[in-house]
């Protein structure tokens, strides 16, 4: 197995790719992360060994640009992490001149439709967890009643990552307004929200890789506390602040199934969100495919190297090792603006308090 790799990775500047590059330096400090980037701050600010801001103007120049890169850096993977990137991935990588892994644009759209997958789960699984488009609900206003009974709900974009316009709302008057600010101001049409259960337990966020249907890779993580979740209207972000392990067989076994439910045949990268109701059952609400966790890092620090891993398979064929919830000791990732993450275990962390 090659110690060392050239790679080439888009959305190279943005918090993802940062910490996909530390994933990949701590397994190959000799491994050459070649960065581009379309936002002139991001790459700037990145980790990079070599960065470049990308400009084109058509699909083709894109390509034709990243292919000159490819060729003068003697490239020998490329990764995407921005949701975008995959996309581009998915539906060109066969018109670039060096391997990716075969994410799937089929799946991608799939997955990218989170009002879609929730019907499936909802079917498949066995849930009696209620989902409706927002110009559903418009329509039949008495479906809002079916989802709230008499609580929040949860308005979330169908697609889109980071939370995108997602806000608890207590009336369809609220999801109205809420919606028109993002249709008068963002560019947004009506058809682009939904409406869900708002769900308030446990939120776990487990990275799993699979090689044609075999599962190589899963290890969770519950987000205890989020970046500004003090001043958001739900109390959380989309990213956390501090984050621990979980070792739960439970997780895992849920997980396995809310993937299966949508891809028979998984292949590649399946970062699945979860959180429990308010009776402790575990609700799937989305899955992020063909990319990593932002804090690949911590897992990757925690023992389970998987961007490294997933390299290493698309390149070679072959699994260094399979690791399915192998962490078994509690480990807090704790990371904030303009400081380093620091990982401790539970019990360092109550000698600590």
């Amino acid at each position: 197995m090659k110690l060392n790799y050239n790679i080439l990775l888009l959305g190279a500047g943005g918090n993802a790719g940062i910490n996909f590059t530390k994933s990949i330096k701590l397994a190959s400090p000799g491994t050459k992360i070649i960065g581009v980037d379309l936002d002139r701050y991001n790459i700037i600010s990145s980790n990079c060994d070599k960065k470049i801001l990308l400009k084109f103007n058509s699909i083709d120049d894109k390509i034709n640009k990243l292919n000159l890169i490819i060729k003068k850096y003697n490239i020998d993977f490329i990764h995407a992490q921005p949701d975008a990137e995959v996309k581009f991935l998915c539906m060109y990588s066969q018109k670039l001149n060096s391997i990716c892994f075969q994410h799937n644009i089929d799946t991608w759209n799939i997955l990218h439709d989170k009002l879609y997958c929730q019907k499936i789960w909802n079917e498949k699984l066995n849930l009696s967890f209620k989902s409706y488009s927002l110009r559903e609900v418009i329509n039949n206003p008495s479906l809002f009643n079916e989802v709230s009974k008499g609580q929040k709900v949860w308005f979330r974009s169908i697609k889109g990552a980071g939370s995108k316009a997602s806000l608890p709302i207590s009336t369809l008057e609220e999801a109205l307004s809420w919606s028109n600010y993002w249709i008068n101001n963002k560019n947004s049409d009506l058809s682009d929200f939904m409406i869900c259960e708002y769900l308030t337990g446990t939120e776990y966020a487990v990275q799993s890789l699979w090689n044609n249907g075999e599962l190589v890779h899963m290890q969770a993580r519950e987000r205890v506390e989020y970046f500004f979740g003090s001043i958001m209207p739900s109390g959380q972000s989309s990213t956390p602040s501090v984050a621990r392990t979980v070792s739960d067989d439970h997780v895992y076994d849920i997980a396995k199934h809310v993937v299966s439910s949508i891809d028979s045949n998984p292949n590649g990268i399946y970062c699945i969100d979860m959180k429990t109701n308010s009776k402790g059952v575990i609700v799937p609400t989305e899955i992020n495919y063909g990319r990593f966790f932002t804090t690949s890092d911590f897992l990757a620090n925690a023992g389970v190297n998987t961007p490294w891993t997933y390299i290493n398979l698309a390149l070679t064929g072959i699994v260094d090792k399979y690791k399915i919830n192998t962490i078994k000791e509690t480990k807090y990732w704790l990371r904030g603006l303009d400081k380093e993450p620091t990982m401790i275990t539970e019990k360092e962390l109550n000698k600590e308090i």
